[in-house]
């Protein structure tokens, strides 16, 4: 039954969940084997399913309306922790769990702030999370006061008790970003001419540093690991995780690449005009911005075909 219930919330089968519901079925205690292998609870296999896979709405609240509060408040808060989740915590929310849901004393918004995971922070406020809920570590709004490298938690919280809510973006440095993204631009082009004997598959740069993996490095690398590891690196989703896989050739302090010949007067700062309910971060402008400036670093970079780019750990 477990293997048919996963089933059904992953494709959105209403009807396999109406009559395993009406035939009093149960899901407190449950645990089921998500798409990648892991064990997770119906709640959260719904919430994902719905954004990954072939779920629906009325899935989520069918199961949201059948798991008890400690299940839901858990998995909710576990999605809180990671601003990669935002869209399973809204599936969730929109489905009826209560924003200030408590798990282990501890509510999402406190979650989010104490994990630094600033675009949940704004999610949970748009939806009427309470800064000013006691937890086990205090308010949320008393852990955003203790962040002074991003005013934006606190000054979203703020905003919102006064009635007059802001987003990430209201707080957004942009000559800080603009000196970043510079100091990124140049890190790379400097390290294309520095490398000219090497193709590389990936660049990863992410913060202060900058890493890579090129061709030679690849093949060195998977050539150890089929020795090292005899029935391992033999599938094809192996080997490609391995090519994108950056550092296998080298790290570099981006700081320390500062010397270059590269002509930063014409760099495309269009990603900064501001948008309809901008809500964009400063990794996320950073990240536009280097994608959109991309031409002006590869042309010092000799790249593969399947060329990626990685930032703050997303692929592109």
């Amino acid at each position: 039954m477990k293997e048919q219930l996963t089933t059904a919330i992953i494709n959105g089968d209403v009807n396999f969940l109406q009559d395993y519901f009406t035939q009093g079925g149960k899901l407190d205690k449950l645990r089921l084997t998500a798409p990648n292998g892991y064990g997770v609870s119906p709640v959260e296999l719904v919430a994902t399913s719905h954004i990954h896979h072939q779920g629906n709405a009325q899935i989520v609240s069918l199961i949201v309306k059948n798991s008890s509060e400690d299940v839901l408040a858990e998995s909710f808060i576990r999605f809180s922790s990671e601003d990669d989740n935002t869209a399973e915590v809204k599936s969730l929310l929109e489905a009826g769990v209560p924003v200030d849901i408590m798990h282990q004393n501890r509510t999402a918004l406190q979650r989010a702030t104490g994990n630094r995971n600033l675009k949940m922070v704004h999610l949970l406020l748009t939806y009427g999370a309470d800064p000013n809920k006691e937890g086990e570590y205090g308010t949320a709004l008393k852990e955003a006061k203790s962040i002074r490298y991003e005013p934006a938690y606190l000054g979203m919280m703020e905003s919102f008790l006064e009635g007059n809510p802001k987003s990430p973006f209201d707080f957004v440095n942009t000559d800080a970003i603009k000196s970043q993204l510079t100091d990124w631009l140049t890190a790379i082009h400097n390290f294309g001419k520095s490398n000219k004997d090497q193709k590389f598959y990936i660049i990863a740069i992410d913060g202060g540093r900058l890493s890579a993996n090129s061709e030679e490095a690849f093949e060195a690398t998977l050539k150890k690991y089929r020795e090292d590891f005899t029935d391992s690196y033999r599938e094809e989703n192996e080997v490609q995780r391995l090519k994108f896989s950056a550092g296998d050739f080298s790290y570099h302090n981006i700081h320390e690449m500062k010397e270059t010949t590269l002509d930063t007067n014409n760099l495309d700062y269009s990603f900064l005009e501001p948008l309809p309910n901008d809500a964009r971060t400063k990794k996320e402008l950073l990240t536009e911005g280097l994608l959109l400036n991309k031409e002006l670093f590869k042309k010092e970079l000799n790249t593969t075909d399947d060329f990626k780019v990685q930032i703050f750990n997303h692929t592109y």
